[in-house]
């Protein structure tokens, strides 16, 4: 059991250990995803060691466990809140997960007084945990980020229930804790999350364009600079979900002055590695890692702060859409330790005749959006149509006037496509359904 270390800081004065799924080694304090027997866990390292002679002899992992001669992470687990018996009290209103949008599509997660000592092999990813205020006050942004959550209480299983956890006792990061920075000069976690907001920040800008003539099919690009470790971790994960990288060849022009004084331009070749998502599959991967809606722009002014601004009807949004005919979708290119970033997009009204490519983007859409104004329900509309006479409709790349209507049967005239002048007779569904169709479309 963790007594009297839950509220304290992790064990800084530790070495740092070398982690294979990072390439590189990370010190306590960090969140991580852990893979034990095939199952995930999420926890926070509060403290580490290169020998397993340092740990307690009631606390060491199996023999077969450290026999590759691995360093060790002792974790502290943060369970979500549907794997704790947290009995009557799961009732209670303030232990259930706020429904405030800024966290609907973040999972909460408890912090427990249980830890082991793992090998360093066993962790696999970065994960991130917020305290609840952090994201409310929008801090941290992390709307369906994989590997993200908040949390609110700590879990006492000797009364079943739940214990508030103070802000002011809670960091996210290492780099928050003052103690940290007598021992390190740079912090793993911090960087990555630093680097993928950043990113996100562009593409959210670049899409969020305002007061410029667009056109229904806007393009953007910027350059920005992340930490090399930032780029490589950042790589492996995209590789582990199936988004390969491109090699290739950057030129980079540069304005030199040399001797003599003299003015010249050179043209230099690098190596570099580009993601493009531009299918609908590899656009859901870049999602999971920016976050759900990274993939909407919005052109309209941006709030003052303090302030927000809600989706209306007939607004104009830039959204991404993956189509490997036209080349559209999102493509970064790494040259470490820079990132170009390059966001083709497509124009789409709320509520407009075009309908918002995908279905994931349209229920994203669902909440911001009136759709019960905007959706038309086709049933109903059938039901309030009345076939006239001289009312038209269309067949396929022909259009017809209606000439009578004789029980359940129209009989129409072509006047445009088609036969044209020719009459034909259909059943009256069929008219109803082609105007429906026309009025929904």
């Amino acid at each position: 059991m963790v007594q009297n270390w839950l509220e304290v800081e992790p064990r800084f004065s530790d070495p740092a250990v070398y982690t294979p799924a990072f390439r590189c080694a990370i010190q306590a304090g960090h969140f991580v995803k852990v893979l034990i027997q095939g199952i995930e866990y999420y926890g926070r390292i509060v403290s580490t060691s290169l020998c397993v002679d340092s740990i307690n002899v009631d606390e060491r992992p199996t023999v077969q466990e450290h026999a590759n001669g691995a360093g060790f992470f002792k974790v502290n687990w943060y369970f979500k809140r549907e794997e704790l018996p947290l009995g009557d009290d799961a009732g209670n209103s303030s232990y259930r997960s706020n429904h405030n949008i800024y966290i609907s599509s973040v999972d909460e997660c408890f912090q427990t007084p249980w830890f082991n000592w793992i090998l360093s092999s066993q962790v696999k990813e970065l994960a991130f945990v917020f305290h609840y205020s952090d994201v409310i006050s929008g801090d941290y942004c992390c709307s369906g980020i994989e590997n993200a959550f908040f949390v609110r209480y700590r879990y006492s299983p000797k009364t079943v229930g739940c214990t508030y956890i103070d802000r002011n006792t809670y960091y996210a990061f290492p780099a928050c804790y003052g103690n940290f920075w007598h021992y390190w000069s740079s912090c793993f976690s911090n960087d990555i999350w630093e680097a993928t907001c950043l990113i996100q920040q562009t593409v959210t800008s670049i899409l969020c364009r305002y007061g410029q003539s667009q056109g229904t099919n806007p393009s953007g690009h910027k350059k920005i600079c992340i930490s090399v470790s930032a780029i490589n971790y950042l790589k492996l994960w995209l590789e582990c979900r199936g988004v390969l990288a491109e090699i290739v060849s950057c030129h980079q022009m540069r304005t030199n002055i040399r001797d003599g004084v003299t003015y010249a331009k050179s043209k230099r070749i690098i190596k570099g590695f580009m993601f493009r998502f531009d299918t609908e599959e590899k656009l859901e991967v870049l999602c999971r890692l920016l976050g759900k809606y990274v993939v909407f722009g919005v052109r309209q002014r941006p709030p003052k702060l303090g302030t927000s601004y809600c989706v209306q009807r007939n607004d104009a949004l830039n959204i991404v859409v993956g189509d490997t005919m036209s080349c559209r979708g999102v493509d970064i290119l790494f040259n470490a330790p820079f990132a170009d970033i390059y966001v083709p997009s497509q124009m789409y009204v709320v509520g407009g005749k075009a309908a918002v490519p995908t279905e994931k983007l349209r229920s994203a859409l669902a909440h911001v959006v009136e759709l019960d104004e905007v959706m038309i329900d086709a049933e109903q509309l059938s039901a309030e149509i009345t076939l006239k006479i001289n009312q038209r409709f269309q067949v396929g790349q022909a259009v017809y006037r209606i000439n009578s209507i004789t029980g359940n049967v129209v009989t129409a005239r072509c006047i445009f496509g088609g036969e044209l002048g020719s009459t034909s007779e259909f059943p009256d569904s069929d008219v109803v359904s082609a105007i429906v169709n026309q009025l929904t479309n």
